[in-house]
């Protein structure tokens, strides 16, 4: 039944970008001057999880390195890369400068040298979940002292980025081109659906309305749609039928249980230690008992306000529940 994994692959880029012209267009705008050998713009990519943020990022970088072939590219998880090391030492890997590099004794100023001496070729730069770097003032204030590095930071609220940033840094962010995702309708996640099992799955895979289904469980979030369909697809070769609407329920399960669990290994030891307050208390807690439960585990607490964005951030995720305002909010693990 499944004749290309990859099309069921969330984090593969397609080869296709569906009902995101707009989008394309404002990524494709900001880097189009390099292509004349002009200078172009950094952007900021907001909108909700699952809403095509990456994916679309990817995809304008590739199509771009097509028609110049004199371009770096480099995309950078920060959540898995949160470090300021650690997203130096992405970032010299992308310009084929990491190989000598020892964790342990390699000083900061020998990455950021190496960056900042290699040849004027334009490098452009995927900040994925750009809010979670540690020290992000320090990275983007230093990158955007380069003039042939172009930024695409992609996060769910642009003010989680620039809150907390030094002006300076503020007043350069200030300056870039914005472009904001809405979730997907579920007749546009029909659409990224249909697209997908024509080049995924063997002819007739699919019985009536399951792909409606599939898009109407899934809240407008094309991650948890493709797992989803990917899911039931394994489920019905299993059984060796057709995908059915009977699968849907269990499939959108595994979906969203995968995508759980994939968050939490992101999370940093910071986040995790919440998390697992959370979790084992069980029930909904204030910031007044959960910042002295984490402060007692953790070397070098973080603040409060912190600790506050970074539950946000894990609420962005379905890992957490929020309710109630300010002083009167309450959170509890899901």
């Amino acid at each position: 039944m499944i004749v290309d994994a990859r099309a069921l692959d969330v984090e593969a880029v397609p080869s296709e970008i569906l009902r995101r012209n707009n989008e394309l267009n404002a990524l494709s705008n900001a880097l189009e001057p390099l292509l004349d050998g002009y200078r172009g713009e950094h952007s900021i990519v907001v909108g909700p999880s699952g809403a095509g943020k990456t994916a679309c990022a990817r995809y304008t970088v590739e199509q771009l390195r097509r028609s110049l072939v004199d371009v770096r590219a480099q995309y950078i998880n920060c959540w898995q890369h949160s470090s300021r090391f650690a997203a130096l030492l992405q970032l010299v890997d992308g310009i084929g400068q990491s190989m000598d590099i020892q964790q342990h004794s390699t000083p900061h100023d020998e990455l950021l040298r190496r960056l900042r001496n290699v040849d004027d070729r334009p490098y452009i730069v995927i900040l994925d979940e750009a809010d979670q770097l540690d020290c992000r003032e320090d990275i983007l204030y230093e990158l955007t002292t380069l003039d042939h590095v172009y930024m695409i930071l992609i996060c769910n609220r642009e003010r989680e980025l620039l809150d907390g940033l030094d002006r300076r840094v503020v007043s350069r962010l200030r300056g870039c081109r914005r472009i904001e995702f809405e979730a997907y309708s579920t007749a546009t996640l029909v659409d990224i659906l249909d697209r997908r099992a024509e080049v995924g799955l063997e002819a007739g895979s699919l019985t009536d309305g399951v792909l409606r289904e599939i898009a109407e469980v899934s809240n407008g979030d094309a991650r948890v749609a493709i797992r989803t369909l990917a899911e039931a697809a394994k489920q019905a070769e299993r059984d060796s039928t057709s995908i059915k609407s009977d699968y849907v329920d269990e499939a959108v399960s595994e979906a969203e249980e995968n995508i759980r669990q994939k968050a939490i290994s992101q999370l940093n030891r910071h986040q995790r230690v919440i998390y697992d307050v959370l979790e084992e208390d069980g029930g909904w807690l204030p910031m007044g008992e959960l910042y002295p439960e984490y402060s007692e585990r953790v070397d070098e607490a973080r603040t409060k306000t912190t600790v506050s964005n970074y539950l946000s951030k894990i609420a962005e995720y379905n890992l957490v529940e929020l309710k109630g305002e300010k002083r009167g909010r309450r959170y509890r693990a899901i």
